[in-house]
This record gives structure tokens, sequence and C-alpha cells, in this order.
């Protein structure tokens, strides 16, 4: 059996290319070890017996499966979204990032399975549309050229921020309008209240 190797991961030219003779026997089921992952190879069969040999086969092209990456890092933290970096062998393949929320705040329903939400060649990946004040557990593989994926990184956890409920309205005295049931004088204290309400989306209500 011998095998081609294209020289160079993820690598879609065929310079440099070079036969190796990768098993010689008369087994019909073998291991070829000593292949580099998310590596393009093309393997070709010849048939010898003790008066002649046949012509080489067809080549079959067979991509190894990409590396396992370490898990991401978190760089920054929002209300609705985090901002990770990936940590991989640079090569021309892309990265897959999956999160899975674990638990959030009182009366948020969420979903305990994985989603994607990226997949791109970005070492710097901001996952948007999330929920605040809400912990998520993020992973995230590599996949070749082929599109065939390694094996999942390990997790890393993250809890957005929470909204500040202490707002102070500026703007007080052109939404409200006084009524005054009595006599106003020089000297007395008016106290302007407002009700204030956020939704789960994250919008202010006036009530």
């Amino acid at each position: 059996l011998l095998k081609r190797d294209s020289g160079k991961a993820d690598c879609s030219k065929t310079e440099g290319t070079a036969d190796l003779i990768c098993y010689r026997g008369s087994k019909t089921v073998f291991v070829v070890n000593g292949l580099k992952p998310s590596t393009r190879y093309t393997f070709r069969m010849q048939i010898f017996t003790h008066k002649s040999s046949s012509l080489l086969s067809d080549g079959i092209q067979i991509w190894t499966k990409p590396p396992t990456c370490k898990a991401p890092i978190i760089v920054h933290i929002e209300n609705k979204s985090v901002i990770l970096k990936m940590h991989a062998p640079r090569s021309n393949g892309k990265f897959k990032v999956e999160k899975m929320a674990k638990n959030a705040r009182k009366g948020t329903k969420i979903k305990e399975d994985w989603t994607k939400v990226y997949e791109g060649t970005d070492h710097l990946v901001k996952v948007t549309q999330l929920s605040p004040n809400t912990e998520y557990a993020f992973r995230c593989k590599l996949i070749n050229q082929n599109g065939d994926g390694g094996d999942h990184s390990g997790t890393i956890t993250a809890k957005t921020r929470g909204y500040k409920f202490g707002i102070i309205p500026e703007n007080a005295p052109e939404v409200f309008t006084i009524e005054c049931t009595g006599s106003v004088v020089i000297g007395d204290l008016i106290l302007f209240t407002e009700r204030l309400a956020i939704t789960n989306e994250g919008k202010l209500v006036y009530g």
C-alpha cells in the first residue's frame, strides 16, 4: 500500500508530494500510523504475486481528524455578550464554538443543550444574544477543510453581568405633571417619584 502525503496540513496543492510504502503483507485490515492531523492523504494499492505485479489502483483521498484544541479563554464579559479567545495551532481549518446555559435568574427558562454560536477562522469571537445574569458553558473544536471535526475541547464557564437597578431619572420634570390639591409656596419640598421596571429583554419601562 502506497500513501501520498500532501506535505502540508490542509493543503490543496500537490507540490512536494512523495509516495511512501506504508504496508506490505497479506492482511486485509491494518492500521497506518505516523500520520499528521488535519492532513489530506492519498492511498493506492498494488498486488504482487511470485511471478508478476499489478498496476497501481486509483487513489482514495482521506483526511485525518484535526487535533483537539484547548478550551476557550474568557477575555471580556458584558450583560448580553462574552468575548472568547481561541487557542489552537494555526491551520487553514475553522473553529466551531458552542454554548450551553447552565443556570439563570428566577423566572427565566433555559435550554440545557449545546448550540452552535460561531463557525469561522477568527481567534477572537464575540458571542452575543445572551441573557443577563446567566451562567454559560463554552467549548470549541477544530474543523478541517473537508468538514471533519476533531474532539471537543474542555469547557469553560462565564456568568454574564446583571443590570444595575439604581437608575436615577434625569428628565422627571419633562415626563411627570404636578397636580396640587392645595397651595404651593416657596420653600415647599416637592418629591418626584418614578416607578421603573426592566423586562427580561433588558428594556427600561416607565410605570
